[in-house]
C-alpha cells in the first residue's frame, strides 16, 4: 500500500501526486496558501513558526522600520536599546563610521550611536 501524507492545511489525506512539501510538511497544491490573505503561494514564500506567508503579509506583520533610514528591515538586524538598524545603518553619528558586530558603542539620549 502506498504511503499517503496528511495536508498541513486541511488535514485530509493527500491522494494525488501533485502536492507541495515545505517546512518538513505536505500540502495539497490548492491548500498551499498564505495564512493571512489566503493567496496561493508559488515556490517563493515566507515562513514563521511553521506558518506560510506571502511577501506582503510577512512584511506587514513582522518587519520593522530601521531607526537609521526608516526603511523596512527584512534581513539581519543590529539592536541598540529599543532601536533596530540595518547593519549598514549602524553607524556613529559623529564620524559616520560603521559600527561592526561585537564592537563597542554608546547609545546617547536613547537614539544616537557613538
Amino acid at each position: 500500500k502506498p504511503v499517503f501524507h496528511i495536508c498541513n492545511s486541511c488535514g485530509r489525506e493527500i491522494m494525488e501526486e501533485d502536492h507541495v512539501q515545505a517546512v518538513d510538511v505536505f500540502w495539497h497544491t490548492d491548500c498551499f496558501r498564505c495564512v493571512m490573505c489566503k493567496q496561493a503561494l508559488s515556490t517563493w514564500y515566507y515562513e514563521r513558526d511553521r506558518r506560510l506567508f506571502c511577501r506582503q503579509d510577512y512584511i506587514r506583520k513582522f518587519a520593522q522600520g530601521c531607526h537609521g533610514c526608516a526603511y523596512l528591515i527584512t534581513g539581519p538586524v543590529m539592536v541598540a536599546g529599543d532601536h533596530k538598524f540595518h547593519p549598514d545603518c549602524f553607524i556613529c553619528v559623529k564620524c559616520r563610521c560603521y559600527i561592526g558586530d561585537g564592537e563597542s558603542y554608546a547609545l546617547v539620549e536613547r537614539s544616537k550611536l557613538y
